[in-house]
């Protein structure tokens, strides 16, 4: 989750460093499975014809024939964003929550665990055979819990 709130981060700061802005024609809006896409069509500096989609749409809509502000990255010019889009704060705040509830109780497992495992790995890499749960046990120092 981590991963995704940062890569949308990453993404708008990719885009507000290189992006090139330019006004775009809207060809429609196509409703998908998810989210409706809003499909324009823009020429580049160099006169090329591009088509691009996006998932962010302005509000009211647009219809089909206005013309909209776009911002697009020369390297990949079909991925095209709305300027002033982007993610909300609180959808990188939300995925950044979830990554940590679902990573948070796995390091802290990890952490209580590492140890016996890191003991484990070394008794396998020297080819030695592994102790029995009592063997275990006894050496465990006496008042504390793993």
């Amino acid at each position: 989750m981590f991963h995704l709130a940062i890569g949308l981060l990453v993404d708008r700061a990719h885009l507000r460093e290189r992006g090139r802005t330019t006004r775009a024609v809207v060809e429609g809006i196509s409703e998908t499975r998810r989210k409706p896409v809003l499909e324009v069509r823009f020429s580049t500096p160099d006169g090329r014809s591009v088509h691009g989609r996006t998932v962010e749409l302005p509000e009211p809509r647009p219809s089909r024939g206005e013309l909209v502000t776009v911002v697009y990255d020369p390297a990949r010019p079909e991925e095209v964003y709305l300027p002033g889009g982007g993610p909300p704060l609180f959808v990188v705040a939300y995925l950044s929550t979830l990554g940590l509830v679902i990573v948070g109780p796995f390091g802290w497992h990890l952490r209580r665990t590492w140890r016996h495992r890191c003991d484990q790995a070394e008794d396998w890499r020297h080819h030695r055979p592994a102790r029995s749960p009592e063997e275990r046990r006894s050496h465990r120092p006496k008042g504390k819990r793993r």
